[in-house]
């Protein structure tokens, strides 16, 4: 079974995780891994998680990591393991307290050509209408049969100083759907049975998920 881990910049990312705004924002969460019915079809638009922290070995630098299209079996690595080209990927940064974002990071893929090609990606950081910088970095080809994961290709755009990760990686959620909805049952009977927790499985073990991440210089995002 083959499985990518996350950018050593990215390891020590925590399993829930709260994207930070602004000095004094609110903690917000979110995770989300093919609930809504219409991505039953539209799998390339699944979102899954977004992770938002400080690199701890970098203080200056800070890690952005977007997961879609989970529960992708390794096996199947070389069909699903891509990007869907007509999809834009837009991570939005507010920092002013408005309803506005106020630094957009875009990312589109072109389509795939074959197994052992990459896919490239174009990444826009604008500010408004303004486009502040732009470049190309190929996705980590996944494959079904190497007995060891590929090497992780990370792009550094020396302009905007950027590090770029695209690619299948071993989905890092953890959570027990099935007891999840059992409890969420037991609270609508009025009957909150909290022990349901006690079978401490993991729905997501053994899939892999595709991910976006970015290693960006705190200043960029202000």
């Amino acid at each position: 079974m083959q499985k990518l881990k996350f950018l050593r910049w990215a390891a020590t990312c925590c399993l829930a995780v709260g994207v930070w705004l602004a000095p004094g924002a609110d903690r917000a969460e979110a995770a989300d891994h093919g609930d809504a019915p219409l991505m039953a079809s539209d799998a390339g638009a699944d979102m899954a998680d977004t992770y938002f922290f400080m690199d701890p070995r970098r203080k200056n630098r800070v890690t952005i990591i977007q997961t879609q299209r989970g529960f992708i079996v390794p096996g199947e690595a070389e069909n699903l393991a891509v990007f869907d080209p007509q999809i834009k990927y837009r991570l939005a940064i507010e920092n002013s307290g408005d309803a506005s974002s106020d630094i957009n990071i875009g990312v589109r893929f072109s389509p795939k050509t074959g197994f052992d090609e990459p896919q490239i990606a174009t990444v826009t950081i604008t500010k408004g209408a303004e486009t502040l910088f732009e470049f190309e970095a190929p996705t980590t080809v996944a494959s079904s049969t190497d007995a060891e994961a590929p090497r992780p290709v990370v792009t550094f755009d020396p302009e905007s100083r950027i590090q770029f990760f695209a690619g299948m990686v071993d989905d890092p959620f953890f959570f027990d759907v099935p007891a999840e909805l059992l409890f969420r049952d037991s609270l609508n009977a009025n009957q909150r049975d909290a022990s349901v927790f006690r079978r401490g499985r993991d729905t997501f073990a053994g899939y892999n998920v595709l991910a976006i991440a970015l290693s960006v210089p705190k200043g960029r995002l202000l």
